[in-house]
């Protein structure tokens, strides 16, 4: 039972960051000009890798 509470721990853990950079995407994404979209796709494009590492 113990392994089941930690693995829902860490799965609610990065269903919340995974909220979190969504938020933060939408946000600068309303606030940037067109040009700023740029920075908005490569951090969408890293975020992968910051799952994996979330999820270790």
């Amino acid at each position: 039972m113990a392994v089941v509470a930690v693995l829902m721990v860490s799965m609610v853990m990065i269903m919340v960051r995974m909220v979190m950079l969504v938020v933060i995407v939408v946000l600068a994404h309303a606030s940037v000009p067109v040009e700023g979209s740029a920075i908005c796709s490569s951090i969408s494009l890293s975020t992968p890798l910051m799952w994996a590492s979330a999820a270790e």
